[in-house]
């Protein structure tokens, strides 16, 4: 039988934090961060991300990007590699290189998508554990899904030359998982992007009638965030 979802009472939300703490990346002159969490009433029986959480995360996202994380699909062994594929409510690809005697190159699935249920995917694979920090979600413009490349890629997913690799991917941010999991910090050097998910994120907590509120990193760390 299924754990039910803790209840999320609140979702909190600070700017640029400094603390190393937050195991999320530092804002620079080029890209802004903001770190989301999320109060809930009861302590989790099992780590995970609230399903009221995943919900307002992912329709926040979804209304302004295609939203593309790492996650196995059924159907990859049949994939032309490093292309993207149409699938149902999205795209998918995989990603490879050729390894050497010196590294394994692992491919890199994913899948890119418009649909803020798919997107909640990106909070559950097992295969690319959100609560371990093994997961992303790189953020395009609506429409299509983004560039892709194996090196630039896995750059991201190691959080190096965010700056370049942006950049070179055109994208209009990154969503990574904080300290275990516990917390979600979106990356962005777009200010018009950064402002509108701020926007998406209060309107979606309001419609599920969670309040939102945007505060110091002093005032998040005081937060009490289970029970």
């Amino acid at each position: 039988m299924d754990t039910p979802s803790p209840k999320v009472m609140g979702i909190r939300l600070t700017t640029n934090p400094r603390s190393d703490m937050w195991q999320a990346p530092r804002a620079t002159p080029e890209f802004s961060v903001f770190l989301i969490g999320w109060i809930t009433k009861d302590i989790p029986v099992e780590a995970g991300v609230p399903l009221q959480a995943m919900q307002v995360l992912s329709e926040s996202l979804t209304r302004l990007a295609v939203v593309t994380f790492l996650a196995k699909t059924p159907t990859s062994a049949r994939l032309a590699p490093n292309q993207w594929h149409d699938v149902g409510g999205g795209w998918v690809a995989v990603l490879t290189r050729t390894s050497s005697v010196f590294s394994r190159r692992h491919p890199l699935p994913l899948i890119a998508t418009g649909d803020s249920g798919v997107a909640q995917e990106l909070f559950r694979s097992s295969s690319f554990d959100w609560n371990q920090q093994a997961q992303m979600a790189l953020l395009s413009e609506p429409g299509h899904p983004p560039a892709i490349d194996y090196d630039l890629v896995e750059k991201c997913l190691r959080r190096s030359s965010l700056t370049g690799v942006i950049r070179d991917l055109h994208l209009l941010g990154i969503l990574y998982p904080a300290v275990d999991g516990d917390f979600a910090a979106l990356v962005s050097s777009d200010a018009g992007f950064a402002e509108d998910f701020q926007r998406e994120l209060r309107r979606a907590c309001q419609a599920a009638q969670l309040p939102f509120t945007a505060i110091s990193e002093e005032e998040f760390r005081r937060t009490q965030w289970m029970g």
